[in-house]
């Protein structure tokens, strides 16, 4: 799996990256144990993405993808 650069990508076009690459929002949902519409609705900025959302992308990607900075941006 890739290193994820929050500098050069949205919040949501990391989310949709690490969807492309588990498999699909079938996958990712369970990987990360949501339901596929949250997945999507996260993906599309239809849901804010929230610090439990995060932690669990984190933790799935084995910290390729950091919680903080896909809440709060590069900055974090």
């Amino acid at each position: 799996m890739r290193r994820y650069s929050a500098q050069a990508m949205t919040p949501q076009q990391v989310i949709a990256q690490f969807i492309a690459d588990v498999g699909g929002v079938n996958k990712t949902a369970r990987l990360l144990g949501v339901s596929p519409a949250l997945v999507c609705r996260v993906r599309k900025g239809e849901r804010t993405l929230t610090p439990d959302f995060a932690l669990r992308v984190e933790r799935a990607s084995q910290g390729r993808i950091n919680k903080a900075a896909l809440i709060w941006g590069a900055a974090a």
